[in-house]
């Protein structure tokens, strides 16, 4: 091949992994439009919680259908396995016909439906929608090195991957018993100290407040390793996404403990006690009562 060649050769798949990013982003703007063109319509605030469901893995399967590679396809069936499982929970929690509970507090931030209806543009129409792809970047970073292949690295995150998941899973179940028993015992005058609390304390909550979302972050800092194996780069562009949204789960953790501590007399011991996300051995339980 000459040099003349190579070179158009070179440009060619530069255009199409151009074309192909594009794509990905065309299509999260488009959901960010339909999600905030359902709340113009009916005040509905959940659809983007449900994009961050299921967007992901129909990222993942895209690119693997835009450039296969057995890298790629590992990626993006852990991502499944991860989609799968959160949209369980997130169902069985009434997520796909109520808003998560956050939203109230956050629409009492604006004293006007226009500064409303900015912020569910910006942050919800175009911010979060960029932030749900970002994150899930590392899988259309396999389809730039399709030549690479799988070596260790991609086994060590596929194996963490899979442990993070069950460890987010475990935190959610622990969570849904200690609510769903909480709110029968409470309706039948039966409620134990733990329950008469208010908040789960217990089992992975006794050495993290939120180890659900530690897992979660771990999940996307750890699917961010497919684009070092793919790449061979440890510090890679698409690290972007993972620390983006870590951002965001500070964020969100701040407001979920502001809503606690203002309906839990006893949550303000708990932070004082208990590691806020990365797990560590806590104070005595005892000090909660």
């Amino acid at each position: 091949m000459s040099l003349l060649d190579a070179t158009c050769s070179e440009d060619c798949q530069d255009t199409v992994a151009a074309g192909r990013l594009a794509l990905l982003v065309a299509i999260s703007l488009f959901f960010g439009a339909y999600a905030f063109a359902r709340w113009l319509w009916s005040g509905f605030c959940g659809s983007v919680d449900q994009l961050w469901n299921i967007a992901p893995a129909f990222y993942s399967w895209l690119c693997v259908y835009c450039e296969p590679t057995a890298r790629g396809t590992l990626a993006a069936a852990l991502c499944t396995v991860w989609s799968v499982r959160l949209t369980y929970n997130f169902a069985r929690k009434g997520g796909f016909h109520e808003e998560d509970y956050r939203w109230v507090y956050m629409r009492a931030w604006f004293s006007s439906n226009f500064g409303l209806c900015c912020f569910m543009f910006w942050f919800v129409g175009i911010v979060q929608s960029l932030v749900i792809l970002a994150f899930a970047l590392p899988a259309y970073v396999v389809t730039l090195y399709p030549n690479v292949p799988i070596c260790y690295l991609d086994l060590v995150v596929a194996c963490g991957l899979l442990g993070f998941i069950a460890f987010e899973a475990v935190a959610d179940q622990q969570q849904w018993n200690y609510q769903t028993h909480k709110k029968l015992a409470i309706s039948q005058g039966r409620a134990s100290e733990a329950q008469k609390r208010g908040f789960l304390a217990e089992g992975l909550f006794r050495f993290s407040r939120h180890p659900n979302v530690f897992a979660e972050s771990m999940v996307w800092w750890l699917f961010y390793g497919f684009a070092v194996a793919a790449s061979g780069r440890w510090l890679h562009w698409s690290i972007g996404g993972a620390v983006v949204l870590t951002l965001i789960f500070q964020g969100s953790v701040d407001l979920t403990e502001k809503i606690s501590a203002s309906k839990y007399p006893m949550y303000a011991i708990y932070q004082k006690t208990t590691s806020k996300l990365i797990p560590w051995p806590a104070a005595p339980l005892a000090k909660l009562h």
